[in-house]
């Protein structure tokens, strides 16, 4: 028997269940009030960008450019999520940098 499927399959299925259990769990909130919230004009916030970043080492991701390919073929998938960009996630990484107190 065959079951036809309106929603996307995609290979990384494990990830709708880390995805659910973290909103779920309020770690939106968490990160969000500990970095503070981004510029309003950015159109993500921080808990975007290091979801993306961890939603990419999950699949396999090796390189900053794979966020791409994994933003508009799996992670435009999940719920209540929007994934940036490669480059808006490289910026908000720079903004968090803080210089080295070690040298």
């Amino acid at each position: 028997m065959f079951k036809y499927l309106k929603a996307k399959v995609t290979p990384f299925g494990g990830l709708y269940i880390i995805h659910k259990q973290l909103l779920s769990n309020k770690f939106a909130q968490f990160i969000d009030g500990e970095l503070d919230h981004r510029v309003k004009t950015t159109g993500c916030n921080y808990f975007d960008t290091i979801l993306t970043r961890f939603y990419t080492a999950f699949c396999g991701g090796t390189a900053t450019e794979d966020m791409n390919y994994l933003r508009d073929h799996t992670l435009n998938t999940l719920k209540r999520f929007t994934p940036p960009l490669a480059d808006t996630i490289l910026r908000a990484e720079k903004e968090l940098a803080t210089p080295c107190q070690n040298i």
